[in-house]
């Protein structure tokens, strides 16, 4: 009698699997060239290819195939590592389907001393995707960023943040410390940080001194040296801007020794279409005038940007790897004591 009629391997449980597998892969294989958008563009958000109406398809068809499976294991009477294994598969499908209607996840930009409500007006606008528009039931004021860099200033190794929480969690106001590395997980959200910069006030005044234009200006100016630009909303200016908040020229190069404020500096580059106006560095406080008009930098402030995910999918995927742990410990021990019985079986 040839393998493939043997009873083992012609029992439902066998022949579903001859199904499930290539499911399995065929699942993989599409999320693969969703993400790589070998037919089309990948999606903005990579979460959006676990949520596309394919991957629905599929994911349907493999929990059928892994219920059917199931059922047939406990009919002929399949050990619990087998069968958990399949329950494991069927919770990563409900997984998915979870995750589809209950996904939310947005960035937002928050300075020291600036707080964030909750409100879709605190997200950056891009950022925002869900089915679920239900935003996470919590805020946050940032009271102080302080940022940890290498010995030369250039890279950020972590950046803590004190932050005064309010959260669905907890009645009262409770005082925190948030780390970069470690992300914050309250009112069924995960909260963390993201990326880290500088972002300073600039006036635009006329020579009498009437303030034309004035606000803070969110520009990515970290690492020291960094470029980033603006343009005054009354003028036909680009201004680009680097900042060196602990300033030191070494051998001839800008350089920051730290992230704190000791001695900042701004290199500041003003241009008018093609033409250069200004090229040189600037202190805050400091007032350029030009053309018609006087341009001054004032205070610099800390910004971060916090990264908040909503999604009951991911509590439903970790109950499978739990089954899919607990299977393998089952295994494991089932072959030990199959093991031990052979060798007394020998003794």
């Amino acid at each position: 009698m040839s393998e493939d009629s043997s009873p083992v391997n012609s029992s439902p449980f066998c022949r579903l699997g001859r199904v499930q597998w290539p499911l399995l892969l065929l699942i993989l294989f599409v999320m693969i060239l969703e993400y790589t958008g070998c037919f089309s563009p990948p999606p903005q958000f990579r979460i959006e290819i676990l949520h596309s109406v394919h991957m629905l398809v599929l994911t349907i068809l493999l929990a059928v195939v892994t219920l059917l499976r199931f059922a047939s294991g406990f009919g002929e009477r399949q050990g619990w590592s087998r069968l958990l294994v399949q329950f494991a598969l069927f919770l990563f499908c409900a997984a998915a389907w979870t995750s589809r209607v209950t996904h939310f996840e947005g960035k937002s930009i928050r300075f020291e001393g600036q707080g964030m409500q909750g409100l879709m007006g605190d997200y950056v606008r891009p950022s925002v995707y869900g089915r679920s528009m239900k935003m996470p039931a919590l805020g946050f004021q940032v009271n102080r960023l302080r940022p940890e860099t290498d010995a030369n200033g250039t890279s950020l190794r972590r950046l803590t943040a004190e932050m005064t929480l309010a959260s669905s969690w907890s009645k009262v106001l409770r005082n925190i410390t948030l780390s970069s590395r470690v992300p914050l997980f309250t009112a069924w959200t995960f909260v963390g940080m993201t990326d880290f910069g500088y972002a300073t006030r600039f006036s635009m005044s006329d020579l009498a001194g009437n303030v034309v234009d004035s606000d803070y200006q969110y520009l990515k100016l970290f690492p020291p040296g960094a470029e980033d630009s603006f343009v005054p909303f009354t003028y036909g200016y680009t201004i680009y801007l680097r900042f060196y908040p602990d300033y030191i020229d070494k051998q001839g190069v800008p350089t920051s020794r730290s992230a704190e404020y000791s001695n900042p500096l701004f290199k500041v580059r003003i241009v008018r279409h093609k033409d250069i106006i200004y090229n040189d560095y600037m202190k805050i406080g400091e007032r350029l005038k030009f053309d018609d008009s006087v341009f001054q930098l004032h205070d610099v402030v800390r910004w971060a940007e916090f990264s908040l995910v909503k999604d009951g999918g991911i509590f439903v995927a970790f109950a499978g790897l739990i089954c899919l742990f607990a299977s393998g410990i089952i295994y494991l021990l089932s072959r030990r004591r199959t093991v031990s019985g052979g060798r007394g079986a020998d003794a």
